[in-house]
């Protein structure tokens, strides 16, 4: 998903370039966020900050936030990216409505990419039709060596034990790094695989079944045994360390 919206964004970013859009504006034409700074209200001072500083700095807006029922998380992060979201809306609406003589190529190539990126009735039909030469490929891996090989083809982009992107080198602002971080865990931290608290035995299970049902869909044999054995991955994974490693190497110098 994420990958699919970069790409959209990459190519919204091109048509931009190229063709006058509009977007939605606050009421009045004021910032939407309003003052910067600390919210100090949010804070809950009954907390010892050396006992819980999470819930000493936030703990008043933990009390009354509400996570929306289409997202897993909320606060400020979801409001701009809502607020990015119904600009897009706003610009695909504009580039929809649009005769195509009128739009660049740029802007014909998102159309047509998010015509097919929602036309849920095509998806439905194909069903994993577009993903079975990769899913007989990654069944067909029988050494490490081939696994291995799989996980680095950029083609593919699966996940694996470690993932990688290319950034700015935080010790040479003149240069690119690779940046390396653990992957392949499907829970946020180490204490959802290790500890044994009702809500957190709860969610492995519900994780487990997550992972039984995405196998099923892929039509994987013994998606149950399959599904345990990779949370067992998982959880050794994360037993291995206590925070996710990471690290960067300089691969390119440029201005």
């Amino acid at each position: 998903m994420n990958r699919r919206i970069f790409a959209l964004a990459s190519l919204l970013l091109a048509s931009c370039a190229h063709q006058p859009m509009t977007t939605p504006s606050t009421p009045g034409g004021r910032a939407a966020v309003g003052n910067w700074g600390v919210d100090l209200a949010m804070m809950d001072k009954s907390v010892k900050p050396g006992e819980d500083f999470f819930a000493y700095t936030n703990g008043n807006w933990l009390k009354t936030a509400v996570i929306p029922a289409d997202r897993s998380y909320a606060g400020v992060n979801y409001e701009l990216n809502k607020q990015n979201e119904d600009r897009l809306k706003a610009i695909m609406a504009e580039i929809g409505k649009s005769p195509d003589a009128s739009l660049t190529p740029e802007g014909r190539k998102l159309r047509n990419l998010f015509a097919a990126f929602t036309d849920i009735a095509a998806i439905e039909a194909h069903a994993m039709a577009p993903a079975e030469a990769d899913l007989k490929m990654v069944a067909g891996l029988t050494t490490k060596q081939q696994i291995a090989e799989a996980m680095s083809d950029p083609a593919l982009q699966l996940d694996g034990p470690f993932g990688a992107y290319i950034g700015s080198d935080d010790k040479s602002p003149t240069a690119y790094a690779l940046r390396l971080y653990q992957s392949g865990l499907g829970l946020p931290d180490r204490d959802y695989y290790l500890r044994n608290d009702k809500e957190i035995v709860e969610t492995r299970a519900a994780y487990t079944k997550y992972l039984t049902t995405m196998l099923e869909f892929a039509g994987v044999a013994d998606a149950g045994k399959r599904a345990s054995a990779v949370f067992s991955l998982e959880a050794k994974m994360r037993r291995l360390t206590g925070r996710p490693p990471t690290g960067a190497m300089r691969i390119r110098r440029t201005i």
